[in-house]
């Protein structure tokens, strides 16, 4: 059976990528960016760890992104920031747990 868990995301307080997460124990994945921030914050993802892709729309506000791929990797990149703190947590069930 599944366990949910949690994973907090680094998200860089400028311009730049945060560390990514290995994530490919998660079937599905959900992104939370909360904060109050003035920024754009982007959802990326990579099968290889190589070659990242963004995942949906970049937020400029708390918001909500879903990974529908199988991918190994999620980072998030920060542009254009000039204030405040995003957060991110990546949710999901582990599906090794049994």
């Amino acid at each position: 059976m599944a366990r949910p868990e949690k994973i907090p995301l680094e998200v860089r307080l400028e311009a730049g990528v945060g560390r990514p997460e290995h994530v490919l124990r998660f079937r599905n994945k959900t992104i939370q960016v909360g904060g109050t921030f003035n920024a754009r914050v982007q959802v990326e993802a990579s099968v290889s760890g190589d070659d990242y892709f963004a995942v949906g729309a970049p937020l400029n506000s708390p918001g909500v992104v879903s990974v529908a791929e199988t991918v190994e990797f999620v980072r998030i990149r920060t542009v254009n920031y000039t204030s405040g703190e995003p957060t991110a947590v990546l949710a999901g069930f582990d599906e090794r747990a049994a």
